[in-house]
């Protein structure tokens, strides 16, 4: 549901994660009414022993079956952690059974260890700027490429121009999300213009298009690898790239040969379901979705769009191109 929503419109998921979170909250709320806080005398202890044990057997399960999904059954470590498994799972029983709230103490530690890995996912993705990191994503996220031209064209084009000179930096429009983000007081002073560019073998040249390098007053143009410039214009621009733009997550979790917008509701239901079925047996997938969890292990690299940067060079044109 969450995939397909985001395929619609992602802010559909708005409407979706909303009520998600108000219902986790009331859920949550509930959970902390039925433990008796403060945990005091004997009763305190086994509930703590409650709240941090579900969150330590989780981890260590979420660790073995890892590693036993690597081909490691062999390993030491493996059964080393099943041997430490089956006590705990015992100790964790008992707690909930002979302990009232235990089990709410357990659902709470469940969540803590949701939290704490929420946080360390979100800071990661929201602090990582270098595009190590394959994040799923909802529609799709600029490259920090985009930052590193921007700074570069800021500091050696855009602030040498000043407010009045316009069309230093002309970009390809099909560029304009997300750089537009970065540069909306450069389009506002009109020292960076956005533009529609033609196909690079558009020999005619489409109505309402312009062709790279075909304004003599830019120094610098950023477009997309379809709209090059022409070959006959090509020595009096130093090309730099490709350079990615637009990155979407590779979305290896889909069911090959899915097609939405021809298949109707409930057929795409059911063979997803068979798909899910089929993954959940698979153990390459599941020790795919485990490396990917833990530490954001993907074997394919971002799709992306790219572009090129094309610097008008200082023999090249009217003296002093910037105007």
């Amino acid at each position: 549901i969450y995939t397909v929503a985001a395929e619609k419109m992602p802010w559909l998921l708005v409407n979706i994660t909303v009520p998600l979170a108000l219902a986790a909250g009331m859920l949550l709320g509930h959970l902390l009414d039925r433990v008796p806080w403060p945990l005091n005398g004997a009763g305190g202890r086994r509930l703590a022993w409650s709240l941090g044990l579900a969150p330590a057997w989780i981890g260590l399960a979420i660790w073995v079956a890892w590693l036993a999904l690597k081909g490691d059954n062999g390993n030491i470590w493996v059964w080393l952690g099943m041997l430490i498994l089956l006590p705990l799972s015992a100790l964790l029983a008992a707690l909930v059974r002979i302990q009232p709230g235990a089990g709410a103490a357990a659902a709470l530690g469940v969540a803590g260890l949701l939290l704490v890995s929420g946080v360390v996912g979100a800071w990661r993705a929201a602090y990582t700027y270098d595009d190590s990191n394959l994040e799923i994503l909802a529609y799709a996220q600029g490259s920090a490429d985009l930052v590193t031209t921007y700074v570069d064209l800021k500091n050696r084009v855009l602030s040498a121009t000043g407010e009045s000179q316009s069309g230093a930096v002309k970009v390809d429009y099909d560029m304009w999300y997300p750089f537009q983000w970065y540069v909306r007081e450069e389009t506002g002073q009109g020292t960076l213009q956005f533009d529609r560019f033609c196909a690079a073998n558009d020999d005619e040249g489409s109505e309402g298009c312009r062709r790279v390098g075909e304004d003599a007053g830019p120094s610098v143009y950023l477009a997309e690898h379809a709209h090059a410039v022409d070959q006959e214009d090509a020595g009096q621009y130093r090309k730099d790239g490709p350079m990615r733009n637009l990155l979407w997550y590779p979305e290896t979790y889909r069911r090959p040969g899915e097609s939405r917008a021809d298949t109707g509701m409930w057929r795409q239901l059911n063979e997803d379901v068979a798909f899910f079925r089929e993954t959940a047996v698979d153990p390459k997938k599941l020790r795919s979705a485990l490396e990917y969890v833990i530490a954001r292990r993907q074997e394919s690299d971002w799709f992306t769009a790219e572009y090129y940067q094309y610097t008008k060079r200082p023999s090249a044109g009217i003296k002093g191109s910037i105007r």
